[in-house]
């Protein structure tokens, strides 16, 4: 990216704050409501189901702030090495069940942070590509990986492909697409080049080794 499409420090850890708290919201909301029946409701089949709310949204809320953690924070030391099985839960446990199904092709063994981080946020853009639910495809070879989102009115819109191109203005970012302007930066960091493109009625999302043609 061109020095003068780069987000501050400040103005890129202001907007993935307002993305992690946007996908948080929701969770915590029905924790709370959950609580609320359960303090204010006698009946029991309202309790067992406030009760099966709570449940469900902890879980969500746990997975949020693993998935947070490792595709966006520290994790670590700079040269850390983590397990690509590591990487596989923390996905899992982040997408709805009932919406995606994750197949997860890629080898149990130890890669660098970045590369993990990179193939965390690569997985998310999959998913948000297909906001209705479908299949998430991941794969990884040696060169790279790529993943595939197959669901209903799967699509690239104009301002993802300006992002990761780097002719997207700093000032239209919002925390929505920050995580794909924080994907491009981490690829260049990491050595990768990142492409999104539409193969047949799919989106493909592919981060290449610099040396190694796309």
């Amino acid at each position: 990216m061109q020095n003068e499409m780069l987000l501050s420090d400040v103005e890129l850890a202001s907007l993935l704050c307002s993305r992690i708290c946007h996908d948080m919201a929701s969770p915590v909301g029905a924790v709370a409501n959950g609580l609320e029946v359960l303090r204010d409701d006698d009946d029991d089949e309202m309790r067992t189901l406030a009760l099966k709310l709570i449940n469900n949204s902890v879980k969500r809320v746990s997975g949020v702030l693993q998935f947070c953690r490792m595709a966006f924070g520290a994790l670590g030391s700079a040269d850390a090495m983590i397990g690509t099985g590591e990487a596989e839960r923390t996905v899992r446990d982040v997408l709805d069940e009932e919406k995606f199904a994750l197949s997860w092709r890629v080898a149990p063994e130890l890669r660098p942070k970045a590369w993990i981080k990179l193939l965390l946020n690569v997985t998310l853009m999959a998913r948000d590509c297909i906001p209705y639910g479908g299949a998430i495809d991941v794969e990884a070879g040696e060169h790279g990986f790529t993943a595939r989102a197959d669901g209903r009115n799967a699509c690239i819109n104009e301002a993802a492909a300006s992002i990761l191109q780097g002719r997207a203005a700093t000032d239209n970012l919002d925390p929505r697409r920050v995580t794909l302007y924080y994907a491009a930066r981490l690829a260049t960091v990491a050595g990768f080049t990142l492409s999104m493109t539409m193969a047949g009625k799919d989106v493909l999302i592919r981060a290449n080794r610099c040396d190694r043609a796309a």
